[in-house]
């Protein structure tokens, strides 16, 4: 599914075994997403690789359990959209509460995007910060997103991004479209001014 709009699309996947050796081939039905591959043994890892023009090239690893019984295994795939401008936001924040540094654990889902600019090479893209509270202060709300934006981009240059495919940009101001919430927040829940990634160019 498309990871903005979270509708079915079309995509043709490519499987093959930890030799690189094709093993299926299989395209994804647009009207539900629902896709189908046969032929895997139990106990064996396998690459599965999307590619659709409008869309980032991802690529998955899976392992079939080691069973003698017959076994379905349903795994739901996230492809992020090619359109210049678009805004792509990062399903879990990075951060903490009215701090720019990357938090404890964050690497678990930010290695995600740092594979997919990795595949995806001629991507340039913009990191765009929002601020937790609209109480701050311009001035201090802006200094806090530009320096999450910054410390994204130096997590994904350190990975192994160019520099100069990354320009990163901070909001004064909450996001309009996701603000933060009116009144009392359940027991246990923050509110975290999101991050997107824009694409720039591809």
């Amino acid at each position: 599914v498309d990871e903005v709009t979270r509708k079915p699309i079309s995509a043709e996947i490519l499987v093959t075994d930890s030799k690189g050796t094709r093993i299926n081939k299989t395209k994804s039905n647009s009207v539900d997403g629902y896709y189908y591959i046969t032929g895997l043994k139990p106990d064996q890892s396998y690459k599965l690789t999307l590619t659709n023009i409008n869309y980032f090239k991802e690529e998955m690893n899976i392992t079939v359990p080691a069973s003698d019984k017959y076994q379905e295994i349903s795994k739901d795939l996230l492809v992020m959209p090619l359109v210049e401008n678009i805004k792509i936001p990062l399903l879990v924040a990075p951060f903490e509460i009215n701090q720019s540094k990357i938090r404890f654990g964050a690497d678990y889902f930010l290695s995600d995007l740092k594979n997919s600019l990795k595949m995806n090479q001629t991507v340039k893209i913009e990191i765009l910060s929002f601020p937790d509270v609209a109480d701050k202060g311009d001035a201090n709300n802006k200094e806090l997103t530009e320096a999450r934006s910054t410390s994204l981009k130096e997590y994904l240059v350190k990975g192994g991004i160019k520099a100069d495919r990354i320009t990163v940009s901070g909001s004064a101001t909450t996001d309009p479209n996701n603000p933060p919430p009116v009144g009392k927040a359940s027991k246990g829940k923050r509110y975290i001014g999101p991050t997107y990634i824009v694409i720039k160019g591809f």
